[in-house]
């Protein structure tokens, strides 16, 4: 391995430990394990093998699924088995997970998070015995090429083992070698290269090896939302290619091309919740499962302005954002797009309407002194007040109330009934704000 290359793979290990993409999460290993067998004994059993990018994080699809809806729609019967049907909670860092976009298939996995060939949870046989899969599908490799820094001649031998330990379970096991989605990183393509040879070596008439073409057509931040985990795209690319492996083993058809276009990103929408305030509205929101980060947009209604996209997004564990320097008393819309790294939602949560506007002006104490004819109403000022209205009406009487604005903390109420009992209100306001009406009777000599 030369000094560039090692630089190279040092300070992607360093960057994926960093995010979390690569961490080992291994748990305490368990021997034998559950397996869930499967249950249809006509159904050919499928025991998929890998890490995190088959067993996928909360809030995927993952492509299980996708391989699962292929062959099940197309008519074939199969069973996947496997001791777990979990996702990875990122956030939680914890397994256990059930966040599926859809959690409606055969879950059944023998994948983990973290998980290589050099440290697999449990050796293959022990996983065939008592899982009794027709088929391995394997897609185990790119965290021995990348954290364990093997080289892919090794990785290749590591694939060799695990077909030689699935057979001295099970002589008639059939076994899928994964090709690795994540050719931007060294060491990839060469380990690629190596598998069509590797699985027609390997092959017999009563064990099939064949290799999966799981490693072309994959664009870094497009079919993934980080360096290494697939996005809802690349789902569906490493499904079809483990479906076309499959259909050479006579299960299922190949995966219809050209492939389906599917959305991207998380698959249901954050909600979004607003409070105004002076020049500024505060957002707070709720994410969707698998869901880290909001892209945030936003529009004045009133200036008849188009939706302006915030240039970044804002990143989970943060979930509020302040929008300030806002005309008061225009209204502004604001919605979200829930993003998973660099997959972004093409689904916007609730669009939410708000009106800037200056505080409300705070109470006011009341007093009135009565007079010949006369109330005198005098009042304590106001906090943020600009302006008072002053309203009196004598009860009983027709019509509405008098009313007189002012700027002052005092008003003489004159020409009234001796004796008739009057209300008198004060409300305080400032531009378009009004503040709460203090209320007092009285009675003029």
């Amino acid at each position: 391995m030369t000094t560039a290359r090692t630089a190279l793979v040092a300070a992607l290990t360093m960057t994926l430990a960093a995010a979390g993409v690569l961490a080992d999460v291994r748990p305490a290993r368990s021997v034998p394990p559950a397996c869930r067998q499967a249950t249809d004994p006509e159904a050919t059993s499928i025991l998929v093998v890998g890490d995190s990018v088959a067993q996928g994080s909360s809030g995927d699809w993952t492509w299980r699924y996708r391989l699962w809806k292929h062959l099940t729609g197309s008519g074939a019967r199969v069973d996947l088995v496997g001791p777990r049907d979990d996702l990875f909670d990122r956030q939680a860092d914890r397994f256990g997970s059930q966040a599926y976009a859809d959690p409606v298939f055969d879950r059944d996995h023998a994948a983990r998070w973290g998980m290589a060939f050099a440290e697999q949870d449990h050796p293959i046989g022990d996983l065939v015995t008592p899982c009794r899969p027709d088929v391995v599908v394997e897609a185990l490799g790119i965290n021995d090429l990348v954290w364990q820094d093997s080289s892919p001649q090794t990785v290749v031998e590591e694939a060799r083992t695990l077909v030689a330990d699935a057979r001295a379970a099970d002589p008639t096991v059939d076994v899928v070698l994964s090709a690795l989605p994540q050719t931007w990183f060294a060491g990839v393509s060469e380990y690629n290269a190596v598998l069509p040879a590797l699985a027609a070596e390997l092959s017999s008439d009563e064990s099939r090896v064949v290799a999966a073409d799981t490693g072309t057509g994959f664009v870094e931040n497009v079919d993934t939302y980080d360096v290494a985990h697939l996005s809802a795209t690349g789902e569906v690319k490493l499904a079809a290619g483990v479906a076309d492996a499959l259909g050479a083993l006579g299960v299922g058809t190949p995966y219809p091309r050209p492939l389906p276009v599917v959305p991207n990103g998380p698959s249901r929408p954050a909600v979004l919740s607003a409070v105004a305030g002076d020049g500024r509205v505060r957002l707070a929101w709720t994410l969707p499962p698998g869901a880290e980060s909001v892209v945030v947009w936003l529009r004045d209604a009133t200036a008849g302005e188009p939706w302006t996209r915030l240039p970044y997004a804002v990143p989970w564990p943060t979930t509020t954002w302040t929008a300030t320097g806002l005309t008061n008393y225009h209204e502004y819309r604001f919605r979200l797009q829930a993003a998973k790294g660099t997959a972004v939602s093409e689904t916007f949560s609730n669009t939410v309407p708000s009106r800037p506007r200056k505080p409300a002006p705070g109470p006011v104490s009341l007093t009135l002194t009565s007079g010949r004819h006369r109330l005198v109403a005098r009042w304590t000022a106001s906090r943020r007040a600009t302006a008072y209205v002053v309203s009196w009406k004598r009860r009983g009487a027709e019509g509405g109330e008098h009313r007189r604005r002012t700027s002052s903390r005092y008003l003489r109420i004159d020409h009234l009934r001796s004796g008739g009992s009057y209300r008198v209100r004060v409300m305080p306001l400032n531009v378009r704000t009004v503040g709460p009406t203090a209320t007092k009777y009285g009675r003029p000599r």
